[in-house]
């Protein structure tokens, strides 16, 4: 992750996905590989999901029209969402 967005230290996340899973994110410079947890909350996919999805990231110089824009480039429209959750 160094060198894309500036010189990133950490970043963690709480994300909830279309399927109504939540997945807790980790990633440290000093810890080899990252974390992906699923929690064992799982709520039933309906629409976008109402809890808190959020990202922190920790680092000098960063670039956070970089980060925004690769961000806005994972996010889905309601019509791929609602194509998505069709076919759970």
């Amino acid at each position: 992750m160094n060198g894309a967005y500036g010189d990133v230290y950490r970043a963690k996340a709480l994300m909830n996905v279309p399927d109504g899973q939540s997945i807790f994110f980790n990633w440290i410079v000093s810890q080899k590989g990252s974390q992906f947890l699923p929690l064992k909350t799982v709520s039933p996919p309906n629409g976008r999901p109402e809890g808190p999805s959020g990202l922190v990231i920790q680092g000098q110089a960063l670039d956070c029209i970089k980060i925004q824009s690769t961000i806005n480039l994972c996010l889905i429209t309601a019509a791929l969402l609602e194509m998505h959750q069709k076919n759970l």
